[in-house]
């Protein structure tokens, strides 16, 4: 196992588009009985008088999928470390616009010391007979403008916050370096962090609350129970579209590199293992972020689902 450089893709879980087609057969089977008021009165009395529900299929399974989804990857907090030219310990070395700089060899030695840094609380703490997961990004370059470049190509598929705030960091340029060294530390943290995670979770959260919505039989007369059946079905169409959408923004960047661990037996010393590579560790560049994401225990499956995402 070693850093590879390969396209990663924008993390959209293929549970999307399950939803997308689950909610699409809800509105088409359903729409066409209420294209007239008429007709909207009659479905009504049809489906709500009746103890039987011809749609609880369909809405059922739509529910199930959007349910399994934020089980797979919101229920559950991750572990997450960030290293950069100023979150290292020692002293900081800057260049001439006051950015701190740091080598691929400096970045991935900094995250294996920080697995025996008994003074982290959050670090990862795994035995050799423990399974673990680990999906981890390095980007790095000879100079300040591919760097940027990398990072603004980056951040327009995976929006990690931390990359951002470098990114924004260094186009500011300032003259003068105002912060201070400091050891990276570990964060327990959860994948709705990342912008693109939290659109999928709002996106179900809303397509969840309208499903648990869909089976409430209003005590009115049929005028009331039409309009709100017409405006279920209005939201599920524009969230339906809202998903469609979204699925279909599917993007690549290349340039980064990748460590990729599966499942895994051997704890802390199978992620140090992975995280090291002499070629890489080779490279003289002085602009480089890294960032890597552990999952153990409840975590496992977590990260491991994220980590098949973005191959």
């Amino acid at each position: 196992m070693s850093w590879k450089k390969q396209d990663i893709v924008k993390p959209i879980p293929k549970e999307i588009s399950s939803i997308v087609n689950e909610a699409s057969l809800l509105v088409s089977t359903i729409s066409p009985i209420l294209s007239s008021l008429s007709a909207l009165v009659s479905a009504a009395s049809a489906l709500y008088v009746s103890t039987l529900d011809p749609y609880k299929t369909l809405v059922t399974s739509a529910l199930t999928e959007a349910q399994n989804l934020n089980n797979n990857f919101f229920n559950t907090g991750v572990y997450y470390l960030t290293v950069t030219g100023d979150k290292i310990g020692g002293k900081v070395k800057y260049d001439q616009y006051g950015i701190p700089l740091l080598t691929p060899a400096q970045a991935i030695d900094a995250v294996v010391a920080s697995f025996d840094d008994t003074a982290d609380f959050y670090r990862p703490q795994f035995n050799v007979s423990a399974q673990v997961s680990m999906v981890g990004f390095l980007a790095t370059a000879p100079n300040k403008d591919q760097f940027i470049a990398m990072l603004n190509s980056f951040i327009s598929v995976i929006n990690l916050p931390d990359w951002v705030l470098l990114k924004d960091r260094i186009e500011r340029r300032s003259s003068t370096a105002t912060v201070y060294s400091e050891m990276p530390d570990w964060q327990s943290w959860r994948l709705d962090s990342i912008e693109n995670m939290h659109e999928v979770k709002v996106l179900t959260n809303q397509l969840i609350a309208y499903l648990n919505g869909y089976a409430t039989v209003p005590d009115t007369n049929l005028t009331d129970l039409s309009n709100i059946i017409s405006g279920k079905i209005s939201k599920l169409q524009s969230l339906s579209n809202s998903l469609s959408a979204f699925a279909a923004s599917i993007g690549s960047v290349t340039g980064i590199y990748l460590v990729n661990l599966p499942i895994t037996i051997g704890g802390n010393p199978a992620l140090k293992s992975a995280l090291m590579d002499c070629p890489l560790e080779r490279s003289t560049n002085q602009y480089t972020i890294l960032s890597v994401i552990v999952g153990g225990g409840p975590s496992l499956q977590t990260v491991d689902n994220f980590r098949k995402l973005v191959l």
